[in-house]
């Protein structure tokens, strides 16, 4: 899915976005956000934040309290992916991740344009934020090894 940045205007919002290359902090909101073990938690932070030179992970804050976590991959000075973008459970359904899409365009630089993201179809609750927030489909993946029969 991608969203064109410049046609969707920025609204104010409640969270605030913050830089984090702490690897063991954003391992450990991403394990609570994605309910998954430190160990798989850990190998994720370590191939984004390693193997992407232009990849910068983010805290997300409202008022001070942390509620989530992501990272962004510039890929050319008008383009960006979103990568591991979460509202820890305790937060979700409230709105917030609304607010921190907002939040997120005045944490991207003046020159990018276009942030993309790829979620899975099965998963409808981020679909459904990621078109209210202005994202359209642009390619449909289809993996091997899945079934939908099963």
């Amino acid at each position: 899915m991608k969203w064109d940045l410049s046609l969707s205007p920025s609204l104010p919002s409640p969270v605030r976005i913050g830089r984090c290359q702490k690897r063991s902090i954003l391992a450990k909101i991403y394990a609570r956000t994605f309910q998954t073990s430190g160990r798989t938690a850990r190998a994720y932070v370590q191939m984004v934040l390693s193997e992407e030179t232009s990849a910068s992970g983010f805290l997300l804050v409202r008022g001070r309290t942390l509620i989530g976590s992501g990272y962004v991959i510039l890929s050319a000075p008008e383009s960006a992916f979103l990568f591991g973008f979460g509202i820890l459970p305790a937060y979700q359904r409230q709105g917030l991740g609304f607010a921190s899409l907002q939040a997120l365009k005045s944490f991207l630089p003046e020159t990018c344009r276009s942030l993309t993201v790829q979620v899975s179809g099965e998963n409808h609750p981020a679909r459904k934020l990621y078109e209210k927030a202005g994202f359209v489909i642009t390619q449909q993946l289809f993996y091997y090894g899945w079934d939908a029969s099963f």
